[in-house]
Order: C-alpha cells, then sequence, then structure tokens
C-alpha cells in the first residue's frame, strides 16, 4: 500500500458509497489517513489531526480527508489546514490549503460568508507564495461537481490546490511531495503563529443576491413581510441584513403589544434625572435600540453604510400609534432634522451619547417589519400599507416535504457584482438619478408600464381603491431595480410590449395594489372581480364589466373571474383568486389574511 493506491481506492469507494454500503469508503479513509500519518514529520507533529467527514446520514457530496490543528479546535469550521477534497463525480482530488467556512449551517451559507471566506483566503495566500513555484495554483476555481453550499464553502476558502485526475493518478512519489510541500507551509505558519485580520463588512460591497427581498428594498426602503408563523419571514430578513452589513449596523427588535406610543422606537426625556447625578446637570435621554440604530447610522463615517432595522410581529400593536412619527420622517424629501425627539436643548444617554432634539432621518436606513395574522395583532391600515412593498411569505409544499425529509432545500441564488453598492443603488432608484452602473428603464418600456398603471387606476377608482402618486412613482422604481438587477445580456428581453416588465409589473401590483383591499363581499365583489379579469386578460373593458351600470345590473360576476387559463399578470390573478374564495366563503376578505 502506498498513498497513490490509498487515494485511488478513496475515489472509488466514495463513488460506490452514494449508491450502497458505506463500509468500504471507511476502511479507505482509514487506510489513506495511515499513510499521510506516516509522511508526517516527527519533529512537527504536535497539536496536529488528521480527520475525515464522509456526512452524516446521507454520503456526503464532497468528502474529505484533512489535516487540522487543535488551535483552532480540531475542526475544519475555523482557522486553515491541509485538505484533500474529493468531487462529487469521484473524478478529480483537489489537495488544498484552505479556510474554515466559520460558522455557517445549512441553508445559511450566505453573501456574506463567501465573501469572508475568500477574504480570509486570500490572506493566506499571501503567505504561501512559493506554492506557486512549485506547481500549485493560487486561485479558488474548484470544479467539485456540486453547487451545495458545502461545496461553495470548500471553494470560497481555497487558497491553493493541485487537482489529480483520478483515471491517471501521478506517482506516488510526487503525491507525497505535493503533500508535504502544503503541509510544510501549513507547519509554517501555525509555529509563526498567523491568524487572519477579520474583514470587516464595510457594507460597500458590490456583490448582492437577486431576491424578491432585495428587489422590494433596493425599490422601497420599508418592507413588510407577511404569511403563517413559521414560514421564516423573520429568517429571511436577518440574512439579508446579514449579508449587507455588520452586527452594528443592523437591530432585530421584537414588538410589544404594549407599544402604544413612540416611546418604544424614539425614546424620551427623563426630566427626573440628569447626567452624573447634578441638579443642573442635562437631563438623561431613554433610548431605544431603535434609535441608538438610528444614530448609528447618522454618525461621522457611517452613512455610506447601509443600516437594517427588523420589526418582528409588527402588528402585536397599533403601528400607527407607535410607529406614525417615523413613517411620516420617510416620506419627507428633506429628511433632516426630521425626527422630533425632545425640546430640552441638549440630553444625554444613559452611555455618555448627546441626543440632539431633532435627529436626521437616515437616508442609510433599511426597515423590515414581519407580521402574522391571528386574534393577537391588529390589522394595517391602508396608510401604512401603502408606504411599503408587502411581500407574502408561504411555505412551498414540496420544500416542506424535502424538509421534512431531511433533504436539503434549494441553493441560494449567487451572489452577482453589479458595479455598484446596494446602498449606493438604492438611493439612485429611489431619488431617480441617473448613475452609470445603475439604468434607467428604456422610455418604450416606461411607457407601455404608465398604460397599464393608468388603466389599473381607472379600475380601482371606479371601485373607489384609488391610489395616488406615490404609488405611480415607487412602482417605476421597483421596475428600474428589477432592470438593474437583470444581467445585461437579458436586458433586451424587456423591451417588446409583453416582455420581462410584465412580470416586474405584476409583482407591484401585488405588492402594491392589492394589499390595500380588504372589506365585505357587498363592497369588494365587484372590484376584485374586474381587477382578477384585468390580470388573466389583460383587458381594460372586459374589466369594467363586473361593475354594474346606472339602472342595469353588472354583466359579470366573480364566477367568470375565476378558472381562466394563461393570465397576463400571474401572480397577481392568483392572488386574487384566492381572495374570491376566501369572499366567497366568509363575505369578507383582507389581502393579509
Amino acid at each position: 500500500m502506498n498513498i497513490r493506491i490509498a487515494l485511488q481506492e478513496c475515489a472509488e469507494s466514495f463513488a460506490e458509497a452514494r449508491g450502497g454500503s458505506r463500509g468500504a469508503a471507511n476502511k479507505a479513509v482509514k487506510q489513506f489517513c495511515d499513510e499521510l500519518s506516516n509522511l508526517l514529520p516527527d519533529g512537527d507533529r504536535a497539536g496536529m489531526l488528521l480527520k475525515s467527514a464522509l456526512g452524516m446520514g446521507s454520503f456526503a457530496d464532497v468528502p474529505w480527508v484533512a489535516v487540522l490543528h487543535e488551535r483552532f479546535g480540531g475542526t475544519a469550521s475555523n482557522g486553515y489546514f491541509v485538505v484533500f477534497l474529493f468531487a462529487k463525480d469521484s473524478k478529480r482530488v483537489y489537495l488544498t490549503l484552505g479556510v474554515g467556512a466559520g460558522s455557517a449551517v445549512s441553508g445559511n451559507w450566505r453573501s456574506a460568508d463567501r465573501v469572508s471566506a475568500e477574504a480570509r483566503a486570500m490572506q493566506l495566500r499571501s503567505q504561501c507564495r512559493n506554492l506557486a513555484d512549485l506547481g500549485f495554483r493560487l486561485a479558488n476555481d474548484l470544479d467539485l461537481s456540486t453547487t451545495a453550499w458545502r461545496a461553495r464553502s470548500y471553494v470560497a476558502g481555497t487558497a491553493a490546490y493541485k487537482v489529480y485526475d483520478t483515471d491517471k493518478l501521478p506517482d506516488a512519489s510526487e503525491i507525497e511531495v505535493d503533500f508535504l510541500q502544503a503541509y510544510e507551509c501549513f507547519s509554517r505558519l501555525i509555529e509563526q503563529g498567523f491568524s487572519f485580520d477579520e474583514p470587516i463588512n464595510s457594507g460597500r460591497t458590490r456583490e448582492f443576491q437577486d431576491t424578491p427581498i432585495s428587489r422590494a428594498l433596493l425599490a422601497k426602503p420599508f418592507l413588510i413581510l407577511t404569511g403563517p408563523s413559521g414560514t421564516g419571514k423573520t429568517r429571511g430578513a436577518i440574512q439579508l441584513a446579514e449579508s449587507l452589513c455588520d452586527a452594528d449596523c443592523r437591530a432585530v427588535v421584537a414588538v410589544g403589544a404594549d407599544w402604544t406610543d413612540n416611546r418604544h422606537v424614539l425614546g424620551f426625556l427623563n426630566p427626573l434625572q440628569t447626567a452624573g447625578g447634578a441638579p443642573d446637570g442635562v437631563p438623561i435621554y431613554e433610548t431605544t435600540e431603535i434609535l441608538n440604530l438610528l444614530l448609528h447610522a447618522n454618525a461621522e463615517g457611517n452613512r455610506e453604510k447601509p443600516h437594517v432595522l427588523i420589526l418582528d410581529e409588527m402588528n402585536l400593536s397599533h403601528v400607527e400609534r407607535y410607529f406614525a412619527d417615523f413613517l411620516s420622517a420617510m416620506e419627507l424629501e428633506d429628511k433632516e432634522k426630521a425626527l422630533k425627539l425632545h425640546t430640552a436643548g441638549c440630553a444625554r444617554t444613559r452611555g455618555g451619547v448627546d441626543v440632539a432634539g431633532s435627529i436626521d432621518f437616515p437616508e442609510n436606513l433599511f426597515v423590515i417589519g414581519t407580521v402574522n395574522i391571528d386574534e393577537t395583532t391588529y390589522m394595517f391600515s391602508p396608510k401604512v400599507l401603502d408606504r411599503a412593498n408587502v411581500i407574502e411569505v408561504h411555505a412551498d409544499p414540496a420544500v416542506l416535504g424535502n424538509f421534512l425529509r431531511g433533504i436539503g432545500g434549494e441553493a441560494e441564488p449567487e451572489s452577482r457584482d453589479y458595479g455598484v453598492s446596494f446602498l449606493e443603488a438604492a438611493l439612485a432608484i429611489r431619488t431617480e438619478n441617473e448613475h452609470n452602473d445603475v439604468p434607467l428603464v428604456t422610455s418604450g418600456v416606461r411607457g407601455f408600464a404608465a398604460e397599464r398603471l393608468v388603466e389599473l387606476f381607472e379600475i380601482m377608482k371606479r371601485g373607489r381603491g384609488e391610489f395616488g402618486f406615490r404609488t405611480g412613482r415607487e412602482v417605476l422604481s421597483y421596475l428600474r431595480a428589477a432592470y438593474f438587477l437583470t444581467p445585461e445580456a437579458q436586458r433586451t428581453a424587456w423591451s417588446a410590449a409583453d416582455g420581462e416588465w410584465v412580470k416586474a409589473l405584476d409583482v407591484q401590483i401585488l405588492q402594491k395594489i392589492l394589499p390595500k383591499l380588504h372589506g365585505s363581499r357587498t363592497r369588494l365583489a365587484p372590484l376584485l372581480g374586474a381587477l382578477a379579469q384585468y390580470c388573466a386578460t389583460g383587458s381594460k373593458a372586459s374589466a369594467m364589466e363586473h361593475f354594474p351600470e346606472r339602472g342595469s345590473s353588472a354583466k359579470r360576476g366573480l364566477s367568470d373571474a375565476r378558472n381562466i387559463p394563461n393570465p397576463k399578470f400571474a401572480e397577481s390573478y392568483r392572488k386574487l383568486e384566492r381572495m374570491i374564495e376566501v369572499l366567497v366563503e366568509e363575505q369578507f376578505v383582507s389581502f393579509i389574511c
């Protein structure tokens, strides 16, 4: 037995283990570890550990064998190490010097994790440039034949590697030399005490994901996530926040049922206590986690960093009671000194931070609220919904079934470099400014969309539910955000009269126009029928037939608007069909139900 034979048997037994017993794989790994152990120099074995991972339960997509060090806890999650990675198709084996993926867990490998791993790998690469002269590639372009999150974490964390084709492995002596060269570099760094300068996510990263949440926040900095409890609303919001900014630039705040005024949001002046306890001292301002985030967002050096506020269970109290001042300031064109805190002239928090009587509303703040609807919560008023994008989150039966069976979920969409930070893109879209990296939608697309919005406005007005200029402007902002996130080569698909812009407008009908609908069957039946007819056919004339004319009944009823094939605005139509079903059964319906 030698290292070449042991490596060959690992590759062959791993391929067999994916279809049946892993007994041969376990034996092959043990033999391979024994061969590696025999190669380790006697003088520097202290703290070195040989470990392998073949997967718990189902066999691993990318099994590995590594030399770790107890300095990093003896795990592949932390620090750096030498590792053999076996591609899922068993056609390639990579000998790599790599870094750990940190605390990422299944389904939670985010853009920020990848950026962090790649930054650490780059630091490690700078310490082992001599490996390039020995035939190693200083890059992370591995092909592991899978895009599973663990494989992506291994790729991101690779500083240097050599690849072997399992059908034609080199001689044992060559593999031994390669391993000892990588090990010597690893051992030297351990001896020198090399550690990473952890990168700080400044919020200026130009890489982010194209997701429904990111599209909505690029167009409007206030987003409401609604849906049944336990469907991942808060988790999704936190994942986005973690990908955009550091921990001190984000906050998750649980709304309480006792939030009856804005003191829980903006704090309050405490005239009974002063800083330092002096009778004539500066009065104490009792701050909140939300106000602390606002002050941090406004601080010098932080205004170019995105900040994210997540309000969990936002409707456990009446939103208008505690959030009215906040919502009003958010909509002001001039946000300077928009939030009024006190009239004491000067005040100071218990932490010694001065609090002015008025503060700016941060342009770099994104707000995400999560909402459940049950007997303990309150409904939103139209004026709140009008100021937000509303995304419904539901569990997909197939995804839920896979979860219950222990099958991994779908991979997250890959982050892309858009040439501009998320915040900079959002500000350009929000303020309708031109930007070289954030293109405007073409005049043709804007004309198509404007025509559809006017038709929707006329239908909504006929049903006494018209929307205003704000909604129209924000729908156009969303179209620009969607166009910006579309790869350049695919933007030509937007130009036709029935191009990709129709899907983006469909999303905005669902997120901006339909959420304000709620009421009894008498009040809503004609309007719901008309909107469903329009979203299915795109015909305003057909939609208007759901409203009665003077002295005569309507030509169409709710049944005429149901089960129409190939709807033009499919997502909105499906939602309207569900609302019509609830309206018929319960005689009352709301969008958030």
